[in-house]
This record gives structure tokens, C-alpha cells and sequence, in this order.
């Protein structure tokens, strides 16, 4: 019997230690970072991270993508929605992801990282224990915790103290907001949606540290960066090429296809609207119902975001001063005519509200986008002409 046990306990550790033994790295290894420069649809603008790993010796090569999510999740869009879609580190074969690339004509950067043999078993132990199904999955945060800020961490569990990003003061200070602009740039009417939907915490000043959330600033972070690999500081990057060119896409939005000018020729329509009921003395409240309609039905989709989700960066969103809920309510007992005179109270207060925040306009803690001024200016303007109605059917009545 003890003979058994002996032979099943060496066996074990045989058996272990030959497990744990192919799982060493080659002096051969190399860890990159991949850059995808970003790409025309909404989900790519910001671009891609991703770590490659090639070991000649041991035949590997593949890619570590902190991107992916599950689309057979039957819950996929609901969670989606409410923030609480799970992303996962995949671990892929890189040809796909450059094949990708060039369908959509982004450019692929490879950055060849300065490792110790020690930090490179680190950075793939980490990565593999990461990759395991019951560790793949986490809690996406687009600013704080996303597949190029764990890229980031990563290397920093790997090589602890001893990696220096180097980075330098930035010359004025950028929010998280004014962060991903640039990337939206031909991208006006996504822009203007998102910052709609995105509340004050995404006017937060970031660090330069913070900067690597996006794919761009992570590879300069990289290339700044130094590493002290046995006893000697060493640059992180020692080689960078682009594996895939692209060709740069230089068109810009012509200036009628921007949003500013959309409500521009939007307020003009209600004013021409406007001005016809007043001269006529007659009219319906047609255009209101669209007007505070929407308005409303957009207050509640921002209410919705700000106590309903878990996307963080959509809470105490200032855009509810003039998106209000309670136009859905104000609206139909207008056309019922009920409550006639409170309901011109509420119109009066309406146009004071619209009238001190254009006032106000760069006071308020969270930037809004200027382009919704001229529809803040249709919602003030409908609400004086609302008001102007109901008194003057009052000032009738008593005669």
C-alpha cells in the first residue's frame, strides 16, 4: 500500500511540475502591444489595444483582446443598455484581428516590449490566469477599466516598480470629455449624442496617467516609458512598426451636415411657425406636442441612464435643466385645457429656466454642447408664445 501512495504522490508531482515546466516561456518571447488606429463606425473611433505574444520556440503566437463581449448572451442588448454587459479577455489568433483591420482600413502598430525573462513569465502568467473562464469576464468602465487601461495594469503587475511611464504635465487640462472630441470629429452628430448622454463625472479632469484609457495615448504612453531589466534602464519599447498602413482618410463634414446648423434651420422653422399663429391669432398646439414631446420622452431616456444603469459616466447629467420630464404631463392637460392658469406659470418658469441657462451657459459644472442652443432657443420661444396664449384667454374671460 505504501508503495502505491509513493508511486501516486511522485507521479502527481511528476505530473505537476511537467505541466508547470511547459508553461515557461522561451527565451525566444516576445510581448507587444498592438495598436489599431481607429475606424469609421462608432464602436472603433477610439481605436483598439491588444497584447501579442510570440514564442518561436514553443510555436506560439497569439493575441490577448481585453475587447470582446459575448453576442450569444441572451440578454445581450438589455444589458447593453443598462450598463451591465460584461466584457472578457480573449485570447485569439492575431491574423484575424489584422484581417479585420484591413477590411476596415485601419492601420496595425506593433510595439516590441524591453522584458526581462522574469517580467515577460509575469506579464504571461497574469494574462493566462486572466484568461481562465472563471477570471475572463469584468465590469467595463469606457474611462477607468477598459481593454487598453488593463493593458496598462497588467504591465504594471508585471513589472511593479520598476516600469516609469515618464509622462509629462499636459499643457492645459483635459477632461475625459475633451479626451475623446478629437476622435469625433467627423463624427459630429455621434458626438453631440454623446454628449448628451454623458453626465458630469465625464468632465473630470484626467490625469496624463488616466490618458492611456484610449488606445492613442496608451501607445505613447508606451513609447515614453523606460524599464529597469536586470539592474539597467532600458527604454519599454525597443522596436515599433506598422504591420498594417492604411490610407488616411482626409475628407471632412461639410459644414451643412453638422448638427448647429440642423437646429438652426429647425428654430427658424418654429419661428416662422410662431410668428404665422401670433398674426393669425389662431392655431393649434401641433408643433408644442412635438416640440415638448420629444423633449420630455428624452428627459426621461437621461433619468433612465442616470438611475436605471450602471454606466457610472451618465449620472448627474445637467441637460435635465431643459430636457424635463414633466413637459409629458404638461403637454396634454394643455391640450384639454385643464389647470389653465397654473399651466401658464409652468410656461413662464419654462422660458426663465431656458433664458438663465444660455445666460449661464459656461457657469454650469458639466459642459454642454453648444450646438442645442438654437432648439433651447425653440423650447424658450414656444414657451412665452404658450404662456401669451393662455393670459391673454384669461384677460378675454374676465371681459
Amino acid at each position: 500500500m505504501k508503495t502505491i501512495l509513493f508511486a501516486f504522490v511522485f507521479l502527481t508531482l511528476f505530473g505537476t511540475s511537467q505541466s508547470l515546466r511547459s508553461e515557461q516561456l522561451s527565451e525566444t518571447a516576445e510581448f507587444s502591444l498592438i495598436t489599431v488606429t481607429p475606424g469609421d463606425d462608432l464602436y472603433s473611433c477610439f481605436g483598439h489595444s491588444a497584447f501579442l505574444l510570440q514564442d518561436t520556440i514553443r510555436e506560439e503566437f497569439k493575441m490577448y483582446n481585453y475587447g470582446t463581449f459575448n453576442f450569444d448572451d441572451p440578454d445581450f442588448y438589455w444589458n447593453f443598455v443598462r450598463g451591465k454587459l460584461k466584457y472578457k479577455l480573449s485570447v485569439e489568433d492575431p491574423r484575424e484581428l489584422v484581417y479585420g483591420a484591413k477590411m476596415e482600413n485601419r492601420a496595425v502598430i506593433q510595439q516590441v516590449l524591453t522584458l526581462s525573462q522574469l517580467q515577460k513569465q509575469r506579464l504571461y502568467d497574469f494574462l493566462e490566469n486572466n484568461a481562465l473562464p472563471v477570471n475572463q469576464y469584468y465590469h467595463y468602465d469606457f474611462f477607468y477599466d477598459n481593454c487598453s487601461s488593463r493593458l496598462r495594469d497588467a504591465l504594471v503587475y508585471a513589472c511593479g516598480d520598476s516600469v516609469h511611464f515618464n509622462l509629462k504635465p499636459a499643457s492645459e487640462d483635459k477632461s475625459f470629455r475633451g479626451l475623446i472630441d478629437p476622435f469625433l470629429e467627423n463624427k459630429r452628430y455621434q458626438d453631440l449624442g454623446m454628449d448628451l448622454g454623458l453626465g458630469l463625472p465625464s468632465d473630470k479632469i484626467a490625469t496624463p496617467y488616466q490618458y492611456m484609457f484610449l488606445p492613442d495615448h496608451l501607445k505613447n504612453g508606451f513609447s515614453s516609458a523606460t524599464v529597469v531589466v536586470n539592474g539597467k534602464e532600458e527604454r519599454l519599447v525597443f522596436t515599433e512598426s506598422v504591420v498594417l498602413p492604411n490610407t488616411p482618410d482626409t475628407s471632412t463634414t461639410p459644414f451643412y451636415f453638422k448638427p448647429w446648423v440642423a437646429f438652426v434651420l429647425f428654430f427658424l422653422v418654429v419661428l416662422a411657425i410662431t410668428y404665422s399663429q401670433h398674426k393669425r391669432d389662431k392655431g393649434g398646439y401641433w408643433l408644442d406636442v412635438i416640440l415638448f414631446g420629444v423633449t420630455g420622452i428624452f428627459g426621461l431616456v437621461l433619468i433612465f441612464l442616470w438611475f436605471f444603469t450602471d454606466h457610472g459616466v451618465t449620472v448627474k447629467n445637467y441637460n435635465l435643466i431643459w430636457a424635463n420630464p414633466l413637459h409629458l404631463i404638461a403637454i396634454p392637460m394643455l391640450l384639454m385645457g385643464k389647470k389653465l392658469k397654473k399651466l401658464s406659470q409652468y410656461f413662464l418658469v419654462s422660458f426663465f429656466v431656458i433664458f438663465f441657462l444660455l445666460i449661464f451657459w459656461n457657469f454650469v459644472p458639466q459642459e454642454l454642447n453648444a450646438n442645442i442652443i438654437p432648439f433651447l432657443m425653440a423650447i424658450g420661444l414656444r414657451s412665452m408664445y404658450i404662456y401669451y396664449r393662455i393670459d391673454k384667454k384669461f384677460v378675454r374671460w374676465q371681459h
